[in-house]
């Protein structure tokens, strides 16, 4: 009977042990799990705030060429459709696709640059019409 009664006991005291080591384990993957998932939160803040400076810097660039567009304008002291009409520049809509093409009128059949949009291409002529300008009255 006492040799039935430490086995129970040792069988009992093996489950506790098992038990004990499995939560543990448990606690130290919960703690894993816990390590990963701030580190996840982090490295999501970290990707979201790089995204966000590369949209900035994107919007501020489209604020400061629209800022240089308007300024070029009003030092031409002409309105868009005059400054289209005596600049040496036209713009064409590229074929197959939504990009245009700003063509060179003083040689024939060149492409100088394109433009993603047709305001993109008029403002690439305004500030190139410019800045000719500018560099006529320089010398």
């Amino acid at each position: 009977m006492l040799s039935i009664a430490l086995a129970f006991c040792a069988v009992v005291t093996s489950r506790i042990q098992v038990v004990v080591i499995m939560f543990e384990n448990t606690y130290r993957i919960s703690g894993t799990i816990e390590f990963m998932g701030v580190m996840f939160i982090i490295i999501l803040i970290a990707l979201t705030l790089i995204l966000l400076i590369i949209e900035l810097n994107s919007w501020f660039r489209k604020r400061k060429a629209q800022a240089n567009f308007i300024k070029n304008l009003a030092k031409l002291s002409m309105s868009l459709e005059e400054v289209l009409e005596e600049a040496p520049y036209e713009y064409a809509l590229f074929q197959g696709e939504d990009t245009y093409r700003i063509y060179d009128t003083r040689l024939k059949n060149v492409c100088v640059d394109f433009a993603c949009s047709k305001k993109g291409a008029e403002m690439w002529i305004v500030n190139r019409y410019a800045s000719e300008k500018e560099e006529l009255k320089a010398p």
